[in-house]
């Protein structure tokens, strides 16, 4: 120990030889960070760790240097608070670089070796934005962390708050090396407001969230927020609406029913017999066809037949209607594809033109025979031979191409295939407008108990 404690009389000479160049506007801070440093020591001289601690602390604010950060440690080491005298140490290290002098970086080594023993691990497990951590009290940083965090070896006492979440607490006991991982799991405040739902059908049953509450008249405690309202009733149309709950608010809402319209027909006519015919996906009798109490709402309907384009219609049934339904099922178009027709007709073009090029590079060949010499004459014969079988070739291909471009032309259809179509018409039409959804609210009400 002889040896750490010559360090702390020297680290005045090389705090103030080592700092980086100051210049002249800093030369008061550079002052008084040495002022400080220097009652730092003194205190440590006397014991005083809480009084050295802080003066160092504010030489380093002054002047940041790796060397006051030893002395920093060494007041947390004797105040006992390992955890963070080690991690003091090592920025003493980290700081320093490859400038550090070898006989202190073997003392700060060997002074985090015999802490070590005396330090634990905490791994925080959660991934809460904005949450922040409490270890006795003292602030550490906000949620999430990656790195385990040291800590003292004895008894702990963990926070984490968030704003909108109750505060997690969990008190720990941390051994020597030891790491203790702390899942964290926050429970969000909910804050209640109440309801209260009453049926103009007294048997009417009355859901919350799709939940059944009850029937005819039903009161809840609530989460604010938003919530769905059904009423339902035989025989009466379906009420539904969505409240907002706020906290320590009453809100009444008084469900009105109506009597479900009387059913509606559809008649349906198809063009063409032997037509399969769906409503909302379950098949019927072949058409014509008379499909008797169709309930109000929208309804699918469907004609199909093998070789016809199909046909599908969604229609809106508010109750009370006759609907008459006209299908026109036209075929589908079997004729040849119009590309194949084209490509035909560019390949007999393409022919006809090659066709021509190598005729006339025939003619070129022998109409300048005379003017070559007696082995060049040889092999523009052959040549121009070569050049007639290929005029010939592609003649006779674009002959070809052009029979079977005729051929496409009287199978495919040039015009735009013809869709199904149908006409709707509706008669009878006697609906009764549904009534809005009447709700009132009590302010100020304080409401007690959690849950529906």
């Amino acid at each position: 120990m002889a040896r750490i404690y010559y360090v702390y009389y020297l680290l005045i000479l090389i705090f103030c030889l080592i700092s980086p160049p100051i210049y002249p506007q800093e030369s008061n801070k550079k002052a008084e960070a040495k002022l400080h440093f220097e009652k730092g020591v003194n205190f440590m001289k006397e014991k005083n760790y809480d009084a050295a601690l802080l003066e160092f602390q504010y030489a380093y604010e002054l002047l940041p240097n790796p060397l006051v950060l030893f002395n920093i440690g060494m007041c947390l080491k004797e105040k006992l608070r390992y955890a963070d005298a080690v991690g003091v140490f090592k920025r003493v290290i980290s700081e320093s670089g490859v400038s550090i002098d070898k006989g202190l970086k073997s003392d700060v080594e060997k002074i985090i070796g015999d802490l070590q023993n005396y330090v634990g691990y905490i791994v925080i497990e959660g991934d809460y934005p904005d949450a922040r951590l409490y270890i006795d009290d003292t602030l550490i940083g906000n949620l999430p962390f990656k790195d385990p965090i040291p800590v003292d070896i004895g008894k702990h006492r963990l926070e984490v708050t968030r704003e909108g979440y109750k505060k997690f607490e969990r008190s720990i006991v941390v051994r020597s090396n030891e790491e203790i991982r702390i899942p964290i799991l926050l429970e969000r405040i909910v804050n209640y407001g109440r309801i209260s739902i009453s049926s103009s059908v007294p048997n009417a049953i009355i859901e919350i969230d799709n939940e059944k509450m009850g029937s005819g008249t039903v009161t809840a405690n609530l989460p604010e927020g938003e919530h769905r309202i059904n009423v339902m009733a035989d025989g009466y149309r379906e009420f539904s609406c969505i409240e907002t709950i706020k906290p320590d608010q009453e809100k009444k809402v008084n469900a009105y029913l109506l009597p479900e319209p009387p059913p509606s027909k559809i008649e349906v006519k198809i063009n063409t017999p032997k037509a399969t015919l769906r409503l909302d996906g379950k098949e019927k009798t072949s058409p014509p066809i008379s499909i008797w109490g169709v309930k109000s709402g929208t309804h699918t309907i469907e004609v199909k037949k093998e070789g016809m384009m199909p046909i599908s219609a969604n229609i809106d049934i508010q109750g009370g209607q006759e609907i008459y339904l006209d299908v026109e099922l036209n075929k589908e178009s079997h004729n040849l594809q119009k590309h194949w027709f084209w490509i035909s007709l560019s390949l007999s073009i393409a022919s006809y033109i090659g066709s021509l090029l190598y005729y006339i590079n025939e003619r070129d060949i022998y109409n300048n025979l005379e003017n070559y010499s007696a082995d060049r004459r040889e092999r523009a014969i052959r040549e121009g031979e070569d050049a007639k079988k290929m005029s010939t070739v592609l003649f006779f291909t674009g002959a070809g191409l052009t029979a079977t471009t005729i051929t496409l032309y009287f199978f495919t259809d040039f015009s735009p295939p013809k869709p199904s179509i149908y006409n709707i018409r509706f008669s009878n039409l006697n609906i009764q407008k549904p009534r809005d959804c009447y709700s009132q609210s009590v302010e100020n009400m304080r409401v007690s108990g959690e849950g529906k």
